[in-house]
């Protein structure tokens, strides 16, 4: 199997997929049809989660560009998705 950017990506993606309070708010919509609303479900969530783990950890409340730029900062992040050995992690 030759390995493409696209296959990377949705490997590197499948676990956060089973996450299993993305399920249970997105599969109802996505299982009806309703792509549009299971996505936006899945972000709200998202969003959720990384509000919980800023709190905890800053005991500051935030959201929006300010929240995701404080989670997972270049310089220090809240919330490390690699190892972030090089660059491109």
């Amino acid at each position: 199997m030759r390995s493409t950017r696209s296959t990377h990506i949705r490997l590197s993606l499948n676990p956060i997929g089973k996450n299993p309070d993305i399920i249970r708010v997105a599969k109802d919509a996505f299982e009806d049809g309703h792509f549009d609303k299971s996505v936006l479900s899945a972000f709200i969530e998202v969003n959720d989660q990384v509000k919980k783990i800023v709190l905890q950890k800053t005991k500051k409340e935030s959201d929006g560009a300010k929240l995701m730029n404080m989670a997972f900062s270049v310089d220090s992040p809240i919330i490390k998705l690699t190892d972030l050995l090089n660059q491109a992690e």
